[in-house]
């Protein structure tokens, strides 16, 4: 056993080539290997892109809003969304992909949150943008 620092993290993480004592999802673990590897700019953009295709769903930003204020498993959001559980499940995989989701595991039940909570701030800041738009029409109209 020995103590690595990581770069990413403030904390350490114990070593022992147990891959199951690992913190890290395999999701986590591959998108900090792709930034320790980018060597052009572009790679940043086609992240950026894998994120704003995640975004790109009315289902999925659904969901984000409704986990603003607490976490949620599969079955809660089958009884807010009028999918069926595979299809959720699928929107619910893409956005943990993206990191823009993480899980805890209770028993047999995942909960789902969000990561980062400032991704709230770009939903709001495209918000504002339709409601500038609309204005913009608006002013067009009279």
């Amino acid at each position: 056993r020995g103590i690595k620092k990581c770069p990413y993290f403030t904390q350490q993480h114990t070593c022992n080539n147990n891959y199951s004592d690992f913190h890290l999802s395999f999701y986590e673990l591959s998108f900090i290997f792709r930034a320790y590897i980018m060597k052009d700019e572009s790679s940043i953009y086609k992240e950026q892109a894998k994120i704003f295709r995640a975004l790109a769903n009315p289902v999925r930003l659904y969901i984000i809003n409704e986990l603003t204020d607490r976490e949620y498993c599969l079955c809660d959001l089958t009884k807010k969304i009028a999918l069926d559980k595979s299809t959720i499940s699928r929107h619910l995989k893409i956005l943990k992909e993206a990191g823009i989701t993480s899980t805890r595991k209770n028993g047999n039940v995942v909960y789902y949150s969000l990561k980062l909570h400032c991704i709230l701030d770009y939903i709001k800041c495209v918000n504002d943008l339709i409601v500038h738009n609309i204005n913009e029409q608006l002013k067009i109209l009279k």
